[in-house]
């Protein structure tokens, strides 16, 4: 069962620390125990859903008795709903605690997660492989109009060599478009049944280094 501490910062009980997690919790919401350990609920979560939190702890404190209630967080991008009980008590110091259980109901996969990397192989892909095209057609075209010399085998290389390239900019679509329908069309988790329960990406270097060749070619042409 996922548990976790969580300690007052004072008797005001506006602000709380999470002391630990245990294993099931780690591996239920994909939070390092080491990373969250003694850091504020306002440094772990979006501030809406930190300030939601600090409101359920510090009702339980001022109750003084065990409640519970579900709450949706946005943990490392993913939306996750959950059923929590928080039990009210001290700390060997005599601070407020509150000692809880969370039952992960259903996750939510990222949306900018690995959608956004697929998206951006795409992107780059296609700029790069149009370029690239661009450059290889101008090489195709010196190469049947110049001497047989060195300058010529040279030409014959990198001709090649962005034909090369170009293949496997087309693989990495061939790769990349699949994944992203699979990622857009992903469905929710659900770990247990809630109803029983109470911008365009910016221009790369590399892109930037081919439309500046292109155009080069392009004016020499």
């Amino acid at each position: 069962m996922p548990m976790f501490i969580a300690d007052a910062h004072s008797d005001r009980h506006d602000r709380f620390t999470l002391r630990a997690i245990n294993d099931a919790h780690t591996q239920a919401s994909k939070m390092e125990r080491a990373q969250v350990r003694d850091m504020e609920i306002f440094s772990l979560l979006p501030r809406a859903d930190a300030e939601a939190i600090n409101d359920n702890y510090a009702r339980c404190l001022q109750r003084g008795r065990p409640m519970e209630y579900s709450e949706e967080l946005t943990i490392n991008g993913a939306i996750t709903r959950w059923h929590t009980t928080l039990v009210p008590t001290r700390s060997e110091t005599g601070r407020s605690r509150v000692v809880g259980n969370a039952v992960l109901v259903e996750r939510q996969p990222a949306r900018n997660g690995h959608r956004r990397v697929f998206e951006d192989i795409n992107y780059f892909s296609v700029q790069s492989q149009f370029q690239l095209s661009r450059v290889s057609a101008y090489l195709d075209a010196l190469e049947h109009r110049c001497a047989q010399d060195v300058s010529c085998t040279d030409l014959s290389i990198l001709s090649a060599l962005c034909r090369t390239v170009d293949r496997t900019l087309q693989d990495i679509r061939k790769l990349a478009e699949p994944r992203a329908v699979d990622t857009i069309d992903a469905k929710p988790t659900y770990l247990m049944d809630a109803q029983n329960l109470s911008s365009r990406p910016s221009a790369d270097p590399v892109r930037r280094s081919l439309e500046r060749l292109s155009s080069i070619m392009s004016q020499a042409h």
